[in-house]
């Protein structure tokens, strides 16, 4: 079993290997920081050790950055990996994801071996790395979209996947850069929130989690393409602008969620406990979405859909 199990990354990492070559390196990079976060929990826990948020933490951009790899791979292997602006960009993400990494693991390191002021005054250093560091990784999703409008080829169902979940991924970013703004710019609504400039928001709103719409946001890169390939290889009897159809119909319910755990996180409450008003809207939601299929599967055509290469060729 632990044979076969090797022998199957060894032909992933060879295949992504050969698709593009520092983001393969940041997936395998990646998977080590995973598992190496795995062990620092469970040692986190049978010391009593405190520092067990930075090995969450690690442990959650450890997964992110294997799956946003994995995403920029299925764009990469529809590219020439010869043109100078993916190289580039390639290798930025990886140096960006590594800085990331180092930041977090530079934070465990003081924390368990460092004086308080040592950890006080590393504290801003790493978190400035930390802030910029990610620029490069999140702009690679951009750039790496473009060259991929400007190649012909691609059926109009994985392209329209690939533009939904970068759509949808940046909207995920939202969330994320809420969670580092002052408290005090949100003072008001809603009313709970401290007015303290001292505070983040992800510090002020009690039990509310951006994180989860944060999450689940950015990870529409990874699920979006794949229910476009899973529309594009099955359900044959379906015609594909009605495919597309779905597909799109698919997305902005997805974007819908993102809004409602953005929401839900705001109003203070756990994604595991949420309000009954909120579990009224996501009733009525999933109501509507399962009753709105038919219609969407089904209606009568209104119009041709246009490829999204074509509309961006014509402002060229």
């Amino acid at each position: 079993m632990i044979r076969f199990l090797f022998n199957s990354l060894q032909k992933v990492l060879s295949l992504a290997w050969s698709i593009n070559r520092p983001i393969a390196a940041l997936f395998l990079i990646s998977l080590v920081s995973f598992g190496l976060s795995l062990c620092g929990i469970g040692w986190a826990l049978c010391a009593g050790d405190m520092q067990i948020e930075l090995w969450q933490k690690s442990l959650k951009f450890s997964l992110s950055f294997m799956l946003y790899s994995f995403s920029l791979l299925q764009i990469a292997a529809n590219l020439d990996s010869l043109k100078p602006l993916l190289k580039v960009t390639s290798l930025s993400v990886l140096i960006g994801a590594v800085l990331e990494l180092s930041s977090i693991y530079g934070a465990l390191l003081v924390a368990h071996f460092g004086s308080p002021l040592q950890i006080q005054a590393s504290e801003k250093s790493l978190l400035l790395l930390a802030r910029t560091a990610i620029i490069p990784v999140s702009m690679a999703l951009p750039i790496f979209l473009f060259l991929l409008l400007r190649k012909p080829g691609i059926t109009p169902l994985r392209l329209y996947g690939f533009c939904w979940g970068t759509a949808l991924a940046l909207l995920g970013l939202i969330p994320g850069l809420m969670m580092l703004m002052p408290a005090a710019i949100f003072h008001g609504w809603p009313a709970y929130l401290s007015s303290s400039s001292k505070l983040t928001l992800a510090q002020a709103i009690g039990h509310g989690e951006l994180r989860t719409a944060h999450f689940f946001g950015i990870h529409a890169l990874q699920i979006i393409p794949l229910a476009a390939y899973a529309l594009e290889k099955s359900f044959l009897f379906i015609e594909e602008d009605r495919k597309l159809r779905l597909l799109c119909f698919f997305a902005c319910n997805y974007a819908f969620a993102i809004g409602l755990l953005t929401l839900q996180a705001l109003s203070g409450e756990s994604f595991f406990a949420p309000s009954l008003s909120h579990l009224q809207a996501a009733g009525i939601f999933l109501l509507f979405s399962f009753l709105a299929i038919p219609a969407v599967l089904f209606c009568p055509r209104l119009r041709e859909l246009t490829r999204p290469e074509k509309a961006f060729d014509s402002h060229l």
